[in-house]
């Protein structure tokens, strides 16, 4: 923060102020930089004063110090004139010169304005007097880079406490990742033991069910040569054949051959379609298993 050394002065007829402050703001020249000239200020009544004073904090460019000469004013007057520019400036030191009989009043300013009120009585030197005002220059920056220390600190905590939230919910995201991949691991695994339980007997009830097929189709083959046996048998013109005949045709009828065996073609190839569908959703319990150990494996960041 750039120095502040700009004064107001409060007086009639101020003696030496010339001197004085050009000693005072010749004192480090290191400090000059952008803004209002370091020249001090005179006003010649409380108007004035305020006038300078407000303009000063509206442009951000405000009066390290206030010089009242309280000499030749009547006894409150300078007290109240203080507690008015500390009103509009409460962060200003005020500097006030009085007579050495001078009675100094304490029922006019609160006890934080009272804190920023120097007195000095005469008799006092022109060093004394550039001494004082140098350290409550000096006092008045201090103060304000305490302020600005303080806002920077009351910034980077709320910065700090922000970044906190973010990482406490960036981490419970994460955590929340973590057992939801866990959950499906646990899924993938019950998934790949189920489908390893399943495999094993489809492949067997899926093996049986093509060598039954294939056995049917034989036998189907068969019972159409029969048919034809029965043909031939019909044109023998013999008792026997006929009475043989009679009772396969009976059984055929009592026991419904003919329904059966398209029964039995229809059912084999349905149940050979229901088995394919069980196979493939045992091909996907264990291709789900393998990608839920590979999502696991990323988020842990193991190969």
């Amino acid at each position: 923060m750039q120095e502040n050394r700009r004064i107001l002065i409060i007086g009639q007829d101020p003696m030496g102020f010339d001197d004085f402050f050009s000693s005072l703001l010749r004192e480090d020249d290191r400090t000059a930089g952008p803004g209002p000239e370091p020249a001090p200020c005179l006003a010649q009544d409380e108007t004035r004063a305020l006038e300078l004073l407000n303009s000063g904090l509206l442009t951000r460019h405000p009066f390290a110090l206030v010089y009242l000469d309280a000499r030749s004013l009547p006894a409150k007057a300078p007290l109240k004139t203080a507690a008015r520019i500390l009103k509009a400036d409460p962060s200003v030191k005020i500097l006030m010169a009085t007579h050495s009989d001078g009675q100094i009043p304490n029922d006019i300013l609160s006890n934080d304005q009272g804190k920023n009120l120097v007195y000095l009585q005469e008799p006092f030197s022109r060093a004394n007097l550039i001494q004082l005002a140098r350290s409550l220059v000096n006092e008045w920056n201090l103060e304000k880079s305490k302020d600005l220390l303080a806002e920077s600190l009351k910034m980077a905590n709320k910065e700090l406490g922000r970044m906190n939230q973010n990482l406490r919910q960036k981490v419970k995201k994460q955590a929340a990742m973590i057992v939801q991949a866990e959950k499906m691991a646990s899924v993938g695994l019950l998934a790949a033991g189920v489908a390893h339980e399943i495999n094993n007997p489809i492949s067997y009830v899926s093996a049986n069910l093509f060598t039954a097929k294939t056995y049917f189709t034989r036998i189907k083959g068969l019972c159409e040569k029969y048919t034809e046996a029965e043909s031939f048998l019909k044109g023998l013109n013999n008792e026997e054949a006929d009475k043989l005949l009679e009772d396969i045709s009976a059984f055929k009828a009592k026991h419904k051959i003919g329904m059966i065996l398209k029964d039995l073609e229809t059912i084999s190839g349905e149940s050979i379609d229901g088995i394919e569908r069980v196979k493939a959703i045992v091909s996907n319990l264990k291709t789900f298993s393998r990608i839920d150990k590979a999502q696991l494996q990323r988020i842990y960041g193991t190969a």
